[in-house]
């Protein structure tokens, strides 16, 4: 195990450690995984679309039509589909 001395408060720092241990300065370099555009850009699509498919249910449902009702379930199975595809999605690029 070697040391190396902290840049911010000059103690001595096992090469192992991500922080220093007396100031919290980060030591080595980490990686934060980021969710690419793509995937927060379809789980944004689908849960949209999840939620707009209320509106054609309740007033399909109101006036009587079944058209109506089958457009939102649809477009509600559609964005649900879409979102957990994506949050699948997301996940498969992390592992």
């Amino acid at each position: 195990m070697a040391l190396t001395t902290c840049p911010d408060c000059g103690r001595e720092v096992s090469t192992n450690a991500t922080a220093c241990p007396g100031c919290g300065y980060p030591v080595q370099a980490q990686t934060i995984e980021a969710t690419g555009k793509k995937w927060k850009g379809l789980q944004a699509l689908g849960a949209v679309l999840w939620i707009l498919s209320i509106g054609p249910c309740v007033v399909g449902a109101d006036s009587g039509s079944d058209d109506t009702v089958m457009l939102g379930v649809i477009m509600g199975t559609i964005g649900f589909l879409v979102f957990v595809s994506a949050r699948i999605g997301a996940w498969w690029g992390h592992g």
